[in-house]
C-alpha cells in the first residue's frame, strides 16, 4: 500500500508541474482577436518563436514566409489571415495532420496566432524562382481552373480564388498562385481523400476536388505554381501573371434579391 501511495503522490506531483500552454483550440472567435492583433508582436512570434517555447516559425517557413528550399513548406507570405488562423486551430485539433504543425498549433495562444498571422498578411518577399513546367500541363490546368468542367462536376476554382489566384473573393479564402507544385498536388489529393479536413468555412473543398483526376490535379498545380504569388517584395518585380484565357472564365450569373 505504501509502495503504491508514493507512486501516485509522484504521478500527481509530476501532473501538477506540466502547464502546457492552452490550445488554440479554446477559441473560434478569431474576427475578436484579429481585431486587437500586433503585428509587432507577431514579427517576435515569428522569428523567436512562442512565449510557452518552441520551434520559430521562420525556421521552416523562411524570414518573411516564403518557404525555404531545404523544407516542404507552402508560401505564406501575404496569406489571409482568417484562413490562417483557422488552420493552425485545425493542426491544434489534430484535424490536419503534421506533427510540427500540430505541436505548434498547441503551443500559441490564441492571441499569439492572431499576431502572427497578421504580421504575415503584411509581409513582402520576393517570388521564388519559376520551376520547370510543362506547357501543356500548364494550358490544361488554366482551363481547368478557369471555367471548371460541369460534365464532371468540377467547379471553376476561380469562382473562390480570384481570376489570378491572388484575389480570393472572400476573407477565410487562401491565395494559391506561386505556390509550390508539390504542396498543392499534396492538398488536392488530401482534400479529395478527405484526410485533411478544412476549416469549418471550407467544407466545399471537398467537393470541388471529389471529382478530380491525379492528372487533373497535376495540371492544376502546374498552372499555379507558373502565376506569380501574392505580396512579392518591392525589390523586384514579380513576373507578369498569365492570364486565362476569357473562354475559359465563369460566366457571370443573376443573382435574385434573396
Amino acid at each position: 500500500m505504501m509502495k503504491r501511495g508514493y507512486v501516485l503522490l509522484v504521478a500527481a506531483l509530476v501532473s501538477g508541474c506540466e502547464k502546457p500552454h492552452p490550445p488554440s483550440s479554446v477559441t473560434d472567435d478569431w474576427q475578436t482577436l484579429l481585431g486587437k492583433a500586433d503585428a509587432r508582436r507577431g514579427a517576435d512570434v515569428w522569428q523567436r518563436g512562442p512565449q510557452a517555447g518552441g520551434k520559430a516559425c521562420q525556421s521552416c517557413h523562411g524570414p518573411a514566409g516564403q518557404a525555404i528550399d531545404a523544407e516542404p513548406a507552402p508560401r505564406l507570405t501575404g496569406q489571409d489571415r482568417l484562413y490562417l488562423a483557422r488552420q493552425l486551430s485545425v493542426f491544434a485539433r489534430s484535424q490536419r495532420q503534421y506533427h510540427t504543425m500540430q505541436i505548434l498549433g498547441r503551443t500559441l495562444s490564441p492571441q499569439e496566432i492572431a499576431d502572427v498571422v497578421t504580421w504575415l498578411a503584411q509581409a513582402r518577399a520576393p517570388a521564388a524562382a519559376l520551376p520547370a513546367l510543362d506547357p501543356r500541363l500548364v494550358a490544361a490546368g488554366g482551363a481547368l481552373y478557369g471555367r471548371g468542367d460541369g460534365g464532371r462536376n468540377i467547379p471553376a476554382c476561380a469562382g473562390c480564388h480570384g481570376t489570378d489566384g491572388r484575389h480570393p473573393t472572400e476573407a477565410g479564402t487562401p491565395y494559391i498562385a506561386g505556390q509550390p507544385t508539390f504542396y498543392l498536388t499534396e492538398a488536392l489529393t488530401d482534400l479529395r481523400a478527405r484526410t485533411r479536413v478544412p476549416d469549418s468555412d471550407g467544407q466545399n473543398m471537398f467537393s470541388a476536388a471529389h471529382n478530380l483526376s491525379n492528372s487533373d490535379i497535376a495540371a492544376l498545380a502546374a498552372y499555379l505554381a507558373s502565376l506569380a504569388p501574392a505580396a512579392t517584395g518591392p525589390g523586384r518585380t514579380p513576373p507578369a501573371p498569365r492570364p486565362i484565357p476569357s473562354d475559359h472564365l465563369p460566366k457571370p450569373t443573376s443573382r435574385s434579391a434573396g
